[in-house]
């Protein structure tokens, strides 16, 4: 089953989210998503960023140099923040140590297997008919602060890598509700 969530611009504002994604083209042919704001198309956005970043390569490495000075207090908490990825492996480890959670299992790891196998074959079949690149993702990021989601088939779905790649572990609405 497919898991790209296609929301309208008016569905999307409804929820109180900040993009949408229609599945169609934008005028400069991105499929990606768009901007409930301004109705832009983020890849547009990115390629018109990239070209002011190459035209302005100086000034934009002082900013960032002068940024980084300003709010040195910042990324110092944050360096803190991101080592807390290591305390969820190290719950699941003392959960497969406990017994709870047996990874290990041949018949769990044989459908585990199968089913990953399965998804990436439907990955590339999307692919053809699309012209757009799938990934297998993991609903529930399998490290993070708040949860620790596991490499197994209920955790899986489908999406495009661009999604992906945005996603980048951060749990959405749809799977918190």
């Amino acid at each position: 089953m497919l898991h790209v969530h296609i929301i309208s611009k008016r569905k999307a504002a409804a929820l109180g989210m900040k993009r949408y994604f229609t599945g169609k083209p934008c005028r400069k042919g991105h499929v990606s998503e768009m901007s409930v704001k301004d109705r832009a198309c983020l890849e547009c956005k990115w390629d018109r960023n990239r070209r002011w970043k190459a035209e302005n390569a100086e000034a934009n490495a002082a900013y960032q140099r002068e940024y980084q000075e300003r709010n040195r207090q910042y990324f110092r908490d944050w360096s803190r923040f991101s080592h807390g990825a290591d305390r969820a492996r190290k719950r699941r480890r003392m959960l497969e140590r406990a017994g709870t959670l047996n990874v290990n299992d041949p018949v769990f790891v044989a459908r585990n297997k199968a089913r990953l196998k399965h998804l990436r074959k439907l990955a590339k079949q999307y692919e053809e008919w699309t012209g757009i690149k799938f990934e297998v993702d993991h609903i529930i990021p399998i490290v993070s602060d708040e949860v620790c989601g596991l490499h197994w088939y209920g955790n899986w779905q489908l999406i495009p890598m661009k999604l992906n790649r945005m996603k980048r572990g951060v749990i959405t609405h749809e799977t918190a509700a």
